[in-house]
């Protein structure tokens, strides 16, 4: 009897903590350099022992996918969305049968750094829901405003039609909590429930046919009705951005010098840096200085 019991302790450490999992970016011939400072921080910091992949939504092969691809990276290049979107909406093939291969899937955006353990809590995660990080406004607060040409240089100016279907959506889902997508996690066993499909279908409909999604991070409306009622929180320790430059209320010119981040993310295991001073920015003097130095190492 004990050594049976020995045996199933063993295989249950092996299921909690040995999992296969695997963390996720998406980029383009523009921003693939990004990339490899990411896995840096998640290796270095975020102590990450799972796999890398890549998903690249063009046919870049430069010095960055060969050396991307001698580390045994893996990299995954899905059929073209129609028209051509911006790589962020490549989110949606995270969905793809590709990543079954997996037990969890991790993504980031590319804007992040890793700043302490990636400690998942798996053993408390539901595999029937999308993890992912709260954004505070209400899903009208969120989108209405993005419609209407909010934090954009070119305002979307919409039709009659336009109008009426995005009110729909409202209608539908607008006193809901609205999510971001810069953090995505959950189990494969997802895959099986056709979110690729139904994440391509709201793609057509809602970039290519009334082209309510062209803003620049407008791959969250597709994602939030897709999920709705389907994702949870992602926890306190993966940050949105800094909520000091929040707090200075895009007063970005005040900070032409160089900004200095002084927050304490000693219980912050990934720091997203939003439009605020991205970590390659020069002008980020904390993080820049780190940043540079993971992407000279290659």
């Amino acid at each position: 009897m004990d050594i049976i019991l020995t045996d199933i302790g063993i295989l249950a450490h092996r299921y909690l903590y040995s999992m296969n999992n695997v963390l996720v970016a998406v980029s383009d011939s523009n921003y693939i350099r990004y990339f490899l400072p990411l896995i840096e921080s998640a290796k270095e910091k975020g102590k990450w022992d799972g796999d890398f992949c890549l998903i690249i939504n063009d046919d870049t092969n430069n010095e960055y996918t060969t050396i991307i691809e001698d580390k045994g990276i893996h990299i995954f290049r899905p059929s073209a969305l129609p028209q051509n979107p911006p790589p962020h909406f490549y989110k949606i093939y995270l969905f793809d049968d590709y990543f079954k291969k997996w037990d969890w899937v991790l993504f980031s955006d590319l804007d992040v750094l890793f700043l302490n353990d990636i400690d998942l809590e798996l053993k408390n995660k539901d595999k029937d829901f999308l993890y992912t990080k709260k954004d505070g406004l209400t899903f009208m607060n969120h989108f209405y405003g993005a419609s209407d040409g909010f934090m954009t240089d070119k305002p979307i100016q919409l039709s009659d039609e336009q109008k009426n279907e995005r009110d729909k959506i409202f209608k539908k889902y607008g006193d809901g909590d609205a999510f971001q997508t810069c953090f995505l996690l959950y189990h494969s066993d997802m895959i099986n429930k056709k979110y690729l499909e139904k994440l391509k279908d709201a793609y057509l409909y809602y970039y290519c046919y009334y082209e309510l999604a062209r803003n620049s991070w407008w791959d969250q409306l597709i994602f939030n009705i897709v999920f709705h009622n389907q994702w949870m929180d992602l926890g306190d320790k993966f940050l949105n951005t800094n909520p000091t430059l929040i707090d200075i209320n895009w007063e970005l010119d005040v900070l032409k010098n160089g900004y200095m981040d002084t927050n304490d993310y000693s219980n912050i295991t990934a720091l997203h840096f939003f439009n605020f001073f991205p970590p390659w920015d020069e002008n980020n003097l904390r993080f820049y200085p780190t940043w540079k130095e993971y992407h000279d190492r290659y």
